[in-house]
């Protein structure tokens, strides 16, 4: 099979493998046979699965490569301090990574004052004993 065969590769049908399962988990008696039978769709089910999966990341790859894209011509602004990144900045980083690395430092940011009462709560931990937590 060609990639785009595999693409449109219908999902294989599960109720021989739940038969087979509900017979086991039952006491009831299931043929060898049977029992080949529903393994092999089980198999087919993991391949399909697989592919399934794969799809999602390459598909979520070209979709963040395809929004970098998009941002690439824009600036990014931080809505609680107005810190502002632009197309002509010479950091060879994506929008996205450049409002992160942003969020990380800006005082005004909610994410800010979490990590800032993280590192206190942090310390009142290890204040207390739970050497654990550092």
């Amino acid at each position: 099979m060609t990639e785009a065969d595999h693409r449109h590769v219908d999902k294989p049908e599960l109720s021989l493998f739940r038969g087979a399962m509900d017979s086991i988990t039952s006491g009831t008696h299931i043929s060898e046979g049977d029992l080949v039978a529903a393994l092999k769709v089980a198999a087919e089910y993991i391949v399909w699965l697989t592919r399934k999966w794969n799809e999602c990341v390459v598909s979520k790859k070209k979709m963040k490569a395809h929004v970098d894209d998009l941002q690439s011509g824009m600036y990014v602004n931080c809505v609680y301090c107005g810190f502002r990144y632009g197309p002509k900045e010479t950091t060879p980083v994506t929008m996205a990574d450049a409002l992160k690395e942003h969020v990380e430092r800006c005082e005004e940011h909610p994410m800010s004052k979490l990590r800032k009462e993280n590192e206190e709560l942090k310390k009142k931990a290890i204040w207390c004993g739970d050497d654990e937590r550092r």
